[in-house]
């Protein structure tokens, strides 16, 4: 478990489905704060360095490709967020675990990821 201290650094941001409807306008709102450091990340690399050449200046950010049907806890991992969010989209096929991406990005910190005990409960 690596340890991800903010201090004296930008705070990491990896926004999976960071060019999308809702990704998009969420690296919007805040590619201004110059304290983020902004991963907009995607199936298409070309989409996610398009979109953040059009963003305004402030935040730094990064394109990269991040595809959730591949090895979602090393690509984490590689990468590195403080936090990550997942605006892929309702749309995506999750299979046959629809939390591998909160999975793979709370296990490298130490938390263990329990699966849903009720469809009702709304809740991991």
């Amino acid at each position: 478990m690596r340890k991800r201290h903010v201090k004296d650094q930008h705070l990491r941001l990896l926004i999976i489905g960071g060019y999308g409807t809702f990704g998009g306008r969420l690296a919007e709102l805040l590619c201004r704060e110059e304290r983020l450091a902004l991963a907009i990340a995607g199936r298409s690399k070309s989409a996610a360095l398009a979109f953040c050449r059009a963003l305004p200046p402030g935040a730094a950010r990064e394109a990269l490709e991040v595809n959730r049907d591949g090895d979602m806890a090393q690509r984490i991992e590689e990468i590195n967020p403080h936090i990550v969010v997942d605006a892929s989209g309702p749309f995506q096929a999750y299979g046959g675990d629809p939390y591998r991406v909160v999975k793979a990005a709370l296990e490298p910190m130490g938390f263990a990821v329990a699966p849903r005990t009720s469809a009702a409960s709304g809740c991991l």
